[in-house]
């Protein structure tokens, strides 16, 4: 599954998982104001070459989008080894 990967510039440990980019419609009202201002960062690429902390949460990940329409995540800053580009 390919998904869009997002980062509050409020709090830039919180990485948003969606279906679509900027597509913020399936997080409810209190996580959209407690997220502030999210920039996208990438599309998903499959499980194997993903990096190692996206490809560790994957699955719940997935499950979240297929549950929520959304998947929340945050990161200690030396746990989020996400690559833009």
């Amino acid at each position: 599954m390919i998904f869009a990967i997002h980062q509050s510039r409020k709090n830039p440990t919180t990485y948003v998982f969606l279906r679509e980019r900027d597509d913020l419609s399936p997080l409810p009202e209190g996580i959209r104001e407690e997220l502030g201002k999210v920039r996208f960062l990438r599309m998903s690429r499959e499980k194997e070459a993903e990096t190692p902390a996206i490809a560790s949460k994957y699955q719940e990940i997935v499950q979240g989008l297929g549950d929520r329409g959304y998947h929340l995540i945050v990161w200690a800053s030396q746990d989020s080894n996400i690559k833009r580009g």
